[in-house]
């Protein structure tokens, strides 16, 4: 036991376990053959974990070998900016105050933003409403919209609610099932789609897809077209089939 206490009695910088509070001696991580030992402070991201000590001076991170580093493993892209100004960077909010205002990242099928932090996948109008208010959402409880624009994270468009008031309010407008058709958000919201020029991958502007298609009604070849746009032949065959930019007339 004398050589194992020994051998863990170091730490990363230069610590000892006479200089580790007590609570952090749980906190081991095996690397190697080196442990890693858990300091008392908290990861500045708000996350509530303990972070290491540093094993190098890193100014650019604010490390300091053998001090606490200031946020734990992961988690220090998020740290940089705080989550709440990360949130509201993805909501587009020029409608003003009374105006839904649309998450504009990635969304779910039912088409609710969907917001990643520390690990957790949220919906993104339970944090807009988490962020506004300053409290969590009561257990056996949701956040409803009044509406009825999933993408929406306007705080004063939502409200917490029990689930059988969600699940009465979803059968009073008919909502069991997920609407089709003209009754479907994106036909009610469509200002709330992000497609076309909108777009984060969107390689065409919307006079470039007219022309294309002009160009493959006069029988121009594929490949010449892709050429000449700078896009692959797979592109443009999707346009010519109306699986991309269908919806834009000419």
């Amino acid at each position: 036991m004398a050589g194992v206490s020994g051998k863990m009695s170091g730490t990363a910088g230069g610590a000892t376990l006479a200089t580790v509070p007590h609570h952090s001696h749980l906190g081991v991580l095996m690397a190697g053959k080196d442990p890693i030992r858990l300091s008392d402070h908290l990861c500045e991201c708000g996350c509530g974990k303990f972070t290491r000590f540093a094993r190098q001076t890193r100014t650019e991170r604010g490390q300091i070998r053998g001090q606490p580093v200031p946020f734990a493993l992961g988690h220090w892209a998020a740290g940089r900016v705080s989550y709440a100004d990360r949130f509201w960077s993805k909501v587009d909010r020029s409608g003003g105050p009374d105006a839904c205002w649309p998450y504009m990242r990635g969304r779910g099928r039912a088409g609710y933003g969907r917001f990643r932090i520390t690990g957790a996948n949220l919906r993104a109008h339970l944090v807009a409403w988490q962020l506004t208010y300053q409290g969590p959402v009561l257990p056996k409880a949701v956040v409803m919209h009044f509406c009825d624009n999933p993408p929406c994270c306007n705080p004063t468009h939502v409200y917490p609610a029990t689930f059988a008031a969600n699940n009465a309010d979803m059968a009073r407008k008919g909502r069991q099932v997920t609407p089709r058709g003209d009754k479907h958000w994106t036909h009610i919201h469509p200002e709330t789609i992000r497609r076309g020029e909108m777009a984060s991958v969107c390689k065409l502007t919307e006079l470039q897809v007219r022309q294309i298609r002009t160009d493959l009604s006069a029988g121009m070849l594929q490949r010449a077209i892709a050429a000449h746009h700078g896009v692959s032949t797979a592109t443009i065959s999707s346009i010519a089939v109306g699986a991309t930019w269908g919806w834009l007339s000419q």
